[in-house]
């Protein structure tokens, strides 16, 4: 028990290291101590090492029989939200615990993030302040009530409370993230790369988020090649520190850089690396569903969306996403805004909403585009790291201004959407062989 209770304090700290170390600790005393094992693959799980995390969460399942009822909620409720992805599951056994014990701080805590997982921004921030209110001896706590306002597009109150957290814990690495993309949505990346590096002091975690950081703000700036030698140099010190999540989400996103300079047979080795190392995270398959359609490997993309198919609302609604993206692929505008209309109506989220406003301006129904094209820049909170990760993805906001542009400008909207190009231009420097940057060059000069 003092084993369990030091890891436990050490992981509300964000000390997931030493508390892996402490859990190890207390279940090598009691090999039944269930919630033990249920501890060690969540910290495990935070530092990014989910195969070795498996096996833990197994382990501790197997045991809820030796758990009180309090515990077993927590567990189940864990489990359904960090490894079944049933989120409904788990705000259902979060929303029983605080019933039946309204202090529990554990509750409140992973039910704002059962929230968030649905979606719902607004009682993920209810249940995060709750969870804060309760225990204010959590960083990890306190830092998820920022991430919260952050995804909620509220930037301001993101950053002030990430500014607090930083002052009283500067090593706690995701505070900065809230910090750098406020920067980036106030258009200041010198302050976002600011955040970065104080990031990158900040332990092996730390170095490997920045790193993250620093590749999606290049790509998002246009310097692919630059977005290049800092993922594969990243991919190599995640690959010291064991930090296979890490070093997947790294791949795919090194893919993402070859497709931008048309290098496709690296970018499919990038992806089937990354692929390897991880075949459940979203932050992987998507794009790597992508990768795959663009090196015209469409089978690969089916095989992602068939393995979306499931029980879960969220994962039937990705499944759909890329039947829609395979039919705009194939040039098919109607058969894509039907698959992307369907995937909104199990799940609301961003990418959707993006691709159905890109498919609308390629259908010739521009007015529709619009409004869908102006709530991704409504809704560009989601988009700071769009499979809510917290793995930085504002690079996907890039073309936002461009089909804008493109949607304004089918409207009889000409001036409006030159000064869209001209926004997006600033990202894509000359030499940048994206397809989309030549064809605002052209859209600009022309009359």
């Amino acid at each position: 028990m003092q084993a369990y209770s030091l890891a436990q304090d050490l992981a509300g700290k964000g000390k997931h290291e030493e508390a892996v170390a402490q859990y190890r600790r207390a279940v090598e005393k009691d090999p039944d101590f269930g919630r033990a094992y249920s501890g060690l693959a969540l910290s495990l799980s935070n530092l990014g090492r989910t195969d070795e995390a498996e096996p833990h969460w197994k382990k501790a399942l197997s045991l809820l029989d030796r758990m009180t009822e309090r515990e077993k909620y927590r567990t189940l409720g864990l489990y359904y939200n960090r490894v079944a992805r049933n989120y409904e599951k788990a705000i259902e056994s979060f929303s029983t615990l605080v019933r039946l014990y309204p202090a529990d701080s554990a509750g409140h805590t992973n039910l704002a993030l059962a929230h968030f997982r649905t979606l719902n921004f607004q009682k993920a921030l209810e249940e995060g302040r709750r969870a804060v209110e309760i225990y204010r001896g959590s960083v990890t706590t306190w830092n998820n009530y920022a991430l919260y306002a952050m995804y909620a597009g509220d930037f301001a109150t993101a950053s002030a409370q990430a500014a607090l957290i930083v002052k009283q814990y500067p090593d706690f690495p995701k505070a900065y993230l809230p910090l750098a993309m406020a920067a980036l949505a106030s258009e200041n990346p010198s302050g976002a790369r600011d955040a970065y590096a104080t990031m990158a002091k900040a332990g092996p975690r730390g170095a490997s988020l920045a790193s993250m950081g620093l590749a999606d703000l290049a790509l998002y700036e246009g310097r692919v090649t630059d977005a290049q030698d800092i993922l594969k140099a990243g991919v190599a010190d995640d690959e010291k520190a064991k930090n296979t999540a890490g070093m997947a989400t790294k791949y795919v996103a090194l893919a993402e850089a070859y497709v931008a300079e048309r290098k496709m047979a690296l970018a499919v080795s990038a992806v089937e690396s990354a692929m390897k190392l991880s075949r459940q995270d979203l932050g992987v398959l998507m794009p790597a569903a992508n990768v795959f359609l663009t090196t015209g490997r469409e089978n690969d993309a089916r095989t992602i969306a068939a393995q979306f198919d499931t029980l879960q609302a969220q994962s039937r609604a990705y499944a759909k996403l890329v039947d829609g993206m395979i039919a705009a692929r194939r040039r098919q505008p109607v058969v894509a805004v039907e698959a992307y209309r369907a995937a909104l109506k199990l799940a609301d989220f961003w990418l959707a909403r993006f691709h159905l406003g890109v498919a609308y301006v390629e259908a010739g129904h521009y007015a529709e585009a619009i409004s869908e094209l102006e709530t991704c820049l409504k809704r560009r909170g989601e988009a700071t790291a769009v499979f809510l990760d917290d793995v930085p993805s504002f690079r996907y906001l890039a073309p936002l201004q461009y089909w804008l542009g493109r949607a304004k400008e089918g409207l009889g909207m000409t001036p409006v959407a030159a000064e869209h190009y001209k926004a997006f231009l600033k990202l894509r420097p000359q030499g940048h062989r994206d397809p989309l940057a030549e064809d605002a060059r052209k859209r600009v000069k022309s009359p």
